[in-house]
């Protein structure tokens, strides 16, 4: 049996969360980060508990392992794909990676680990040049947008809802929000809040494509000294999202295929959409990230959209403010708002699957 001993990472004036899938995590964070990594059998030793005798197991053990992600989902995911190993989030729980700044404290972690697992895709943007400068000094930062197939997208990626079906939201009535009075949406500040270009970086709320992204973290971490073992825990976890997979079917079933139409705090769930047979139709914020605005003009076609569709619900983020949902909610009779966890973990005892399994429940009672 092995055990692999952790390093101390010093962190001052900052607690980082650690999250440890299946393992109890009542583990007191404050001026020092202690990241865990045991080995499948369970084996709860320490040095001195060793056979006096030693052992060769002993001399065999791999090195110490400390591993980081950047969000609390890719450091659940981590966790359970590397046998239980307890991973920081540089990005606290109910934290939003699109708006998270950097401290000095996140620089120590990152810099003191031996591989960290990003998003990638410009979702940590506040972390993106300290991620580059982490690497540049050697240590593995790895992004699971490059380990899977990424959604592209361009500025009119939203025409399946403008199409020959929906004519009607290019008519007459809305010529305005094309007109020189609102000229000022072309704005180089407006085109840049609806910039669609490039990939798609949500690709966690797809469970299958976290399984396409699993073997990209095993073979990262048995590189960075893992021992090969924790394959054989990331095929496990594997089949646990093939299983989530067929749960969230099932629990879906209920909506009609002519209810299918999502409206969305912003541009999150086109892996999921795409997945599970859905249309998203609009989106309060009409970007990828919610460090874009909404506006007046936007919101008053989403509204029509909403109506025509009738289209019962509008999915906010915990994460963020729903303000602008509920404003439209309070414009549209019987439209309600409906909370979706996105980009983080609720807190140190969620996990993936669990917030998953709550996003299906919630929109399948909304749309179903």
């Amino acid at each position: 049996m092995r055990v692999i001993l952790t390093r101390m990472i010093s962190v001052p004036n900052r607690a980082i969360p650690v999250l440890s899938r299946g393992r109890p995590r009542g583990i007191a964070i404050a001026a020092a980060l202690t990241l865990a990594l045991a080995a499948c059998s369970g084996d709860t030793s320490t040095p001195g508990d060793a056979d006096p005798a030693g052992s060769p197991e002993e001399s065999s053990a791999p090195p110490e392992l400390a591993v980081v992600g950047t969000t609390t989902i890719w450091a659940d995911v981590t966790s359970a794909a590397l046998c239980g190993l307890e991973v920081a989030a540089v990005i606290p729980p109910g934290a939003d990676p699109h708006t998270f700044e950097t401290s000095l404290a996140d620089r120590a972690v990152l810099e003191s680990a031996d591989l960290v697992i990003a998003n990638g895709l410009a979702l940590e943007e506040g972390l993106t040049d300290l991620l580059a400068t982490v690497a540049n000094g050697g240590t593995p930062v790895i992004e699971m947008t490059e380990a899977v197939a990424i959604r592209e997208m361009d500025d009119d990626h939203h025409d399946d809802h403008e199409s020959d079906d929906h004519d009607e939201h290019k008519s007459e009535d809305h010529d305005d929000h094309e007109s020189d009075d609102h000229d000022e949406h072309e704005s180089e500040d407006h085109d840049d809040d609806h910039d669609h270009s490039g990939g798609d970086p949500h690709i966690w709320l797809d469970p299958l494509t976290v399984a396409d992204a699993v073997p990209a973290i095993i073979e990262a971490a048995i590189a960075a000294g893992a021992d090969t073992s924790v394959r054989a825990c990331g095929q496990d976890y594997i089949d646990e999202l093939e299983a989530l997979d067929g749960e969230i079917r099932a629990t879906l079933a209920v909506i009609r295929d002519d209810a299918r139409y999502l409206v969305t705090n912003h541009d999150a769930f086109g892996y999921f959409a795409s997945r599970y047979d859905f249309e998203v139709v609009g989106t309060v914020i009409p970007s990828l990230s919610t460090l874009a605005e909404t506006n007046p003009a936007d919101l008053a076609d989403l509204a029509a959209v909403i109506e025509e569709l009738d289209i019962p619900t509008v999915f906010s983020e915990e994460q963020t403010s729903a303000r602008d949902a509920e404003a439209l909610a309070d414009a549209i009779p019987g439209l309600t708002v409906v909370a979706l966890d996105t980009g983080s973990l609720r807190d140190g005892n969620d996990d993936y699957l669990s917030m998953m399994r709550r996003n299906v429940t919630a929109i399948s009672e909304a749309l179903g």
